[in-house]
């Protein structure tokens, strides 16, 4: 990742933000386009950097003397410069100069001497030497140990995250060694991290046929699957890998995680499904009629969550509590045991999370459904203060953030981030988990988003301020366990003489087990016994301890939190050890010390600043250092010898007074009140944060998140705004079907004037999204019907998938998403809902960002949300009819509806092709210009043959083309037919499959040649007779301008109409049938005319205000008005 420095000039950042662009480029496999961007920044000067990414394009292009160049003058440019040595040893390499790999290496390694791959590559290559001559190469290149040296180059890079350049690497060794499973699979993995999951499905695809067995094609082809939110086939490759491999424990716990995945996956697109462990027990209900009050955990599967416990405690004294949280698959994805294992006065509530994407959805889900009114997060981890966000949002929710840990310090970050920061500085590692170190310091900057704050300690409360509540335990819980103390001690086989050490959490060896073990073994008393209570996550920790001959030792997992009381009464002594030195122990107070007073039980503990104001003379007793095993062994032999009941009285009294539940009652609820009587504040400055997870999170957000968070994302464009009209525009189109250039549509000509316009940069042409399973359906339509223009409209989809209709100025693109068949043609498929992003993305990989204009012929499905996702400045409508008077269901006219007062919401110029629709346009409040279709010119047509499909057929030749739709009136058709047997009917367009049309279709006279492209389509007309328009007048008739009717006249050929509406340009042009009689009538009349006159051409002076460039005049000169007009008004457009 290119770093921008804070002190960097204008023009450094310039340069950066360039640089970004074309690694991007890279990164996407564009290698044409990232050279000619990487040469293009060193015209700013030379470059290190862009020399080794220049020489990396061309050692992939095999051309290694360019290779050779360029990383020599990345030395020249910066000597320092690691990667120019390396480059310019592995060119020489290559080309079988050795000796000058070897230099080049050796200077890379004395630039970086630990990096081991570069060390590994210079032994490579001095073992590449003859020992007879001592520089000639004794093998080359090709050698295995050369093979296996960029082997472990390629796996360094790519744990570096440096993913395209090891699939260049990768690329290279294919060329040069061929291809096998192992260095497929490597490639794929690469290509994933590098975001090009495509090409890596095709690598693991050739991986398999070169081997079927070979388990990590598998294992590597899931992890692309996963990407691509493919979860099931993931699952299934996965358990492939697993029948292959059976006892891979990396295999086991990614198939189990997958399936815990799956089996909380949003089947109703609402989130995964919400678990709930109900509140039981006799300790009595928490406090009804308050507030309610929502605890919140980062995970509920381990030890973080006891703090949860314990605020759940002190809320439940104030209000209705539940304790709520995700659980994610790396604690292990269930309850936390001892909490498991507890009666809980609190309903626990939580989610399992496979993924970021999950973990997102089920948030939101858990705060719609489980609403709240204060929202207290139990430590600054990114996932609990994400829902307590969410439901300040959502809910208007007060937010209380508790501070018990310098969680900075468990990540080892060096502080907190903000939202831009975090945002500017993005990686894809990000999205690995919400609880990393990044999503950690940035939760350390969103604590300020809370309206209030409490901490454990007064170290933490000084640094954060607030309030404090320490660890806090309900008394009942300890009231008894004294009297249980000789029954739990018999269950061990302990005397009453004996004296138990009791070490009571998570085993971990920097909380000083080996030091206490030290020390007891020091003191050699055999009454000493050490009793650890907590499951190991280190097991040579727990080897070691077991291996001491001289320790007696009492091991016991997890227990119940409610026998908490019953094991510390078991106790004589409780270490509690901290490394004075840690930042960790600098603010932590360990929860056990409460645990310990509250029983009466003697307390050893490192003397550090949080728990100063605690250490009461009797109460604890203090080392200097854990450390210091003869000073903690005194500690514990006074331990033994100097305690009492008296003394053991006086801890439980302190505990009541300052430790308990009770204690905390009153400042809990005097806090729930004060919060609830200020103002809410708000939290839209969030907005950025929010906009990020949508646009860049991998996986799908949930419709609930689309539904309720679109207002809080503040959404930020994706293209920069229209700047100008005059030059340099970069149109995206939208179209509302999947036939662009199949029938000379108004948007084809539209595209034809846009593509000859100098002011129009690049144009973007996009059809409307479509499932891969009505391309299926369409193809298997177009076998059994071939009259059916289903196999036009899916070759040209196809074309355009496969971007096989590009010119130098016009890029088409059809968004073929996944159904029940998820790829096509070998190319995985993306969902739906993905097509706002892939429209952010072809238009990036066509650097269209600057002076946008988006043009959209509605309804387009899915336009609001690309409009929304994208943010274009200036939208043009284009209306062309009215889709409502199509044939539809009422739930489907409800959808175009919809779709309309969305699209419209977000219009700037709206066009219609006929004036009723232009009355409906402004109606609905648009700045609306009526331009109806218009001519195309033919100047040729006089020498224009007869096509074969006419020649035979008898004359008169009377033909319609176009849509045969439900506009058709096929009765007049039969009656023309049944009037005139002498005459052919010729009938162009896709052949439907209605009851009234089959009839006609079977009369001798009648000719139905099916769909015929737009370039031939006009050839045929142009050899009728006559034409005709045989539409019903209806709704859908009387909000259309036929365009059809405009290709007949430029042709030269008379035209006979029923009387249907908006035809006022041609009106006096063509004879109209008022009735079955009168249009055959009027048939017979323009077929005289035919005979007598020839090709009737229209007046050039008269026809010339009806052609498409002056249609296209008229259309930019009224959007041209209202651009400059609006620029002139106050709207702001968000930054970028």
């Amino acid at each position: 990742m290119t770093e921008l420095q804070p002190n960097a000039s204008a023009q450094e950042r310039d340069t950066s933000i360039d640089l970004r662009a074309a690694d991007q480029l890279r990164e996407r496999g564009d290698f044409v386009a990232a050279k000619a961007a990487y040469e293009a920044l060193l015209a700013h000067g030379e470059s290190a950097v862009v020399r080794c990414r220049l020489g990396d394009i061309a050692l992939r292009d095999g051309d290694l003397e360019t290779a050779e160049t360029h990383f020599s003058a990345a030395v020249a440019s910066d000597a320092r410069f690691v990667w120019g040595h390396f480059g310019r040893a592995r060119a020489s390499a290559r080309l079988g100069r050795t000796d000058e790999a070897i230099a080049a290496c050796a200077t890379a390694v004395a630039l970086e001497p630990d990096r081991r791959a570069l060390t590994d590559f210079l032994t490579t290559l001095l073992g590449q030497r003859d020992p007879a001559t001592g520089s000639q190469p004794k093998a080359g290149p090709d050698s295995e140990s050369f093979r296996q040296l960029q082997f472990r180059l390629a796996d360094e890079l790519a744990n570096s995250r440096k993913f395209t350049e090891a699939a260049t690497l990768l690329t290279e060794m294919k060329e040069v060694y061929g291809a096998s499973p192992a260095l497929l699979c490597k490639l794929g993995n690469a290509l994933t991290g590098g975001d090009r999951p495509i090409e890596a499905l095709e690598c693991f695809a050739q991986a398999q046929a070169l081997s079927k067995d070979f388990v990590w094609t598998y294992v590597g082809r899931a992890e692309t699957l996963k990407a691509l939110l493919r979860f099931e086939e993931a699952l299934v490759d996965l358990d492939e890998a697993h029948r292959l491999l059976p006892g891979s424990q990396p295999i086991g716990q990614r198939r189990a995680e997958l399936q815990l995945s799956l089996r909380n996956a949003p089947k109703d697109d609402k989130g995964p499904t919400l678990r709930c462990w109900p509140a039981g027990g006799e300790r009595g209900a928490a406090a009804s009629g308050g507030p309610r009050i929502n605890i919140i955990a980062w995970d509920l599967g381990h030890n973080p969550v006891g703090r949860a416990a314990v605020l759940a405690e002190i809320a439940a004294c104030a209000g209705a509590v539940e304790l709520v949280g995700p659980l994610f698959p790396r604690y292990g994805g269930d309850l936390w045991p001892p909490l498991a294992g507890s009666t809980r006065r609190s309903v626990i509530r939580s989610f399992a999370c496979g993924d970021f994407a999950s973990f997102v959805n089920g948030a939101l889900r858990l705060v719609i459904e489980h609403p709240c009114d204060i929202a207290w997060v139990s430590k600054a981890r990114f996932p609990s203060l994400f829902i307590g966000l969410l439901y300040k949002l959502v809910h208007g929710a007060r937010l209380i953030v508790d501070i018990d840990d310098d969680e900075l310090a468990f990540v080892d970050a060096p502080g907190p981030l903000a939202i831009a920061d975090f945002v500017e500085t993005a990686e894809a590692a990000d999205w690995d988990a919400p609880y990393g170190r990044r999503w950690t310091q940035l939760a350390a900057g969103l604590v300020a988003e809370a309206d209030h704050v409490t901490t454990c300690n007064p170290v933490l409360q000084a640094r954060h301020g607030g309030s404090l509540v320490r660890h806090a335990r309900d008394e009942q819980l300890f009231a008894g366990a004294a009297a249980a103390r000789a029954d739990i001690r018999r269950r061990f086989a302990l005397d009453p003489e004996d004296k138990v050490v009791l070490f009571l959490g998570t085993p971990r060896r920097h909380k000083g087990l080996l030091e206490i073990a030290s020390a007891l073994e020091m003191i050699a008393d055999p009454r000493l016994v050490l009793c650890v209570i907590g499951t190991f996550t280190e097991a040579d920790l727990e080897r070691e301890l077991r291996a001491r001959p001289g320790l007696r030792l009492i091991l016991l997992p997890d227990q119940p939190m409610d026998k908490v009381a019953e094991f510390n009464a078991m106790a004589d002594i409780v270490c509690l050890l901290q490394d004075p030195e840690s930042r960790i122990a600098a603010s932590q107070t360990p929860a056990k010390l409460t645990d310990a007073l509250a029983s009466g039980t003697q307390v050893i503990a490192t003397a550090v600043p949080p728990i100063e104001d605690l250490v009461v003379p009797g109460h604890v007793v203090t080392v200097a250092d854990g450390k210091d095993i003869p000073a903690l062994a005194a500690a514990i032999r006074r331990a033994c010898s100097a305690d009492d009941a008296a003394k053991g009285t006086a801890r439980q009294a302190f505990f009541r007074q300052a430790l308990s539940v009770r204690s905390h009652a009153p400042a809990m609820k005097a806090l729930a009140d004060r919060l609830l009587e200020a103002e809410p504040t708000s939290a839209d400055h969030l907005a950025p944060l929010l906009s990020h997870i949508r646009d860049a999170m991998p996986g799908s957000l949930s419709s609930a998140w689309h539904a309720r968070m679109s207002r809080s994302e503040g959404r930020q464009p994706k293209v920069r705004p229209l700047q100008r009209l005059d030059e340099g525009v970069n149109l995206v189109f939208f179209w509302k079907q999947n036939d662009t250039g199949l029938y000379g549509r108004r948007h084809d000509m539209l595209l034809a004037e846009f593509a000859r316009m100098p002011s129009i940069r690049r144009i973007l042409q996009i059809d409307a999204p479509i499932s891969v399973d009505v391309v299926e359906r369409r193809l298997e339509a177009a076998r059994s019907n071939p009259l059916d223009g289903a196999r036009h409209v899916v070759g040209e989809t196809v074309q355009r998938f496969l971007r096989n209709r590009d010119t130098a100025k016009v890029f088409r693109r059809s968004f073929v998403h996944a159904g029940r068949t998820k790829d096509l043609l070998g190319q995985s498929l993306p969902e739906p809902g993905d097509f706002p992003r892939q429209v952010e993305r072809w238009i990036a990989e066509l650097g269209m960002r600057d002076n946008a204009l988006a043009w959209v012929c509605p309804v387009v499905p899915l336009f609001p949300e690309v409009q929304e996702h994208i943010g274009f400045s200036f939208v043009v409508s284009d209306v062309i009819d009215d889709q409502r008077e199509w044939p539809v269901s009422p739930d489907q006219r409800r959808a175009l509806q919809e779709n309309y007062d969305r699209t419209f919401a977000a219009t700037d110029v709206a066009l219609a092709n006929c004036q009723p629709v232009a009355d409906w346009l402004r109606l609905a409040g648009l700045s609306t210009r009526m331009v109806a279709n218009g001519a195309d010119s033919f100047p040729g047509v006089l020498e224009w043959e007869v096509p074969d499909a006419l020649a035979r057929l008898p004359r008169p030749i009377v033909g319609y083309c176009g849509n045969l739709g439900d506009r058709i009136d096929w009765d007049l058709i039969s009656a023309v037919a049944d009037a005139r047997p002498d005459w052919s009917i010729v009938l162009i367009g896709a052949v439907p499959k209605m009851a009234e049309a089959g009839p006609v279709l079977a009369r001798r006279n009648v000719t139905a040649l099916g769909v015929v492209p737009y370039e031939q389509a006009v050839r045929h007309i142009a050899a009728f007779d006559a034409a005709m328009i045989p539409h019903r007048d209806s709704g859908l008739t009387q909000r259309m301008n036929p365009l059809k009717l405009y290709v007949y006249r430029a042709l030269g050929i008379p035209v006979v109409t029923t009387d249907i509406a908006n035809i006022d340009d041609l009106s006096n042009d063509v004879l109209i049938g008022r009735d079955p009689a009168d249009f055959i009538a009027k048939l017979d009349t323009a077929l005289i005319r035919r005979a007598e006159h020839g090709r009737d051409l229209p007046d050039p002076a008269k026809f010339e205000s009806l052609l498409w460039p002056q249609r296209m005049r008229d259309i930019m000169a009224h959007v041209t008005k209202v651009f400059e007009s609006s620029r002139t008004e106050t709207k702001v457009t968000p930054a970028m």
